[in-house]
């Protein structure tokens, strides 16, 4: 959606059939599968964002390998992860949010830099994620956690204050990546 809305041409690939049914009931082009079980030919992207998945996947180099296959000579890799080296991950150490039985891998800025290298790409920039949510979200979201009194607060927070948008950054890091040349 945000690509499309940026006005580039955006396929997506996600191995979850009820999810691919949802995406295409939105109008989005989404393709059920994996990197290993596509239809796109080779060279045919100039970008290819991988948003949350890398320490999904069970060999992300071999994924890596396939990926470069499918952009062009000057086609962009944009990898966004969990990142255990930030300063949250070593505070929360063994109960870093980000160390859950679905991520396989966890990756640093380095070893990020590393398995690209590896899979002939060179990382060419690092940004930390900021993200946004509404607060009253993380209002439900702290009732949910069971924070102290955060049931009685949500239930007092007026509709204008639950609506407001807050930035919050939760260890997540943005790679930008090219093929080497």
């Amino acid at each position: 959606d945000a690509a499309e809305n940026y006005g580039y041409e955006a396929w997506g690939m996600e191995p979850s059939s009820f999810l691919v049914k949802k995406g295409k009931k939105r109008g989005l082009k989404i393709e059920q599968g994996t990197i290993d079980s596509h239809n796109f030919k080779p060279k045919s992207f100039d970008m290819i964002c991988l948003w949350d998945v890398l320490e999904h996947l069970a060999n992300p180099k071999q994924s890596l390998v396939q990926i470069k296959k499918l952009l062009k000579d000057d086609g962009v890799l944009l990898i966004n992860f969990p990142d255990i080296s930030t300063l949250q991950a070593k505070l929360f150490k063994h109960r870093f949010w980000w160390i859950i039985s679905v991520h396989l891998t966890h990756f640093t800025p380095k070893t990020i830099s590393k398995i690209c290298e590896l899979t002939g790409f060179k990382v060419i920039r690092f940004n930390p994620y900021w993200q946004t949510l509404e607060f009253g979200y993380l209002a439900k979201m702290a009732v949910h956690y069971k924070v102290p009194f955060a049931k009685l607060g949500e239930a007092l927070l007026p509709n204008f204050i639950k609506n407001i948008p807050i930035p919050y950054y939760a260890s997540q890091t943005t790679a930008i990546a090219r093929i080497k040349s």
